[in-house]
């Protein structure tokens, strides 16, 4: 298996306004490092630099979707919705 440094830059986590993030082969990694390897938490966070929260729920992601729960999740709308045309073009 790869070392997580190698990894991480790999994947280099992007920033954008709700913090940083992080990609599907650094979840898994880390994942499968806490899981198979027994690795504490405490470690592996300080290693790449997530919080511990973070890397439970990936941990539970994982035990409970497989892999599919690491991957990128499309975040619905919340209870936005369009107008219908007719306001909208009297607006």
């Amino acid at each position: 298996m790869e070392n997580v440094e190698e990894v991480k830059r790999k994947s280099k986590g992007k920033e954008s306004r709700f913090g940083k993030r992080y990609g599907f082969e650094i979840k898994l990694r880390c994942v499968k490092l806490r899981l198979e390897e027994g690795l504490p938490y405490s470690l592996l966070c300080k290693e790449v630099g997530v919080n511990k929260v973070t890397l439970g729920r990936w941990v539970r992601d994982y035990q409970e979707r497989g892999e599919a729960g690491l991957r990128k999740q499309v975040v619905s709308s919340g209870g936005r919705r369009k107008l219908p045309a007719p306001v909208s073009e009297k607006i």
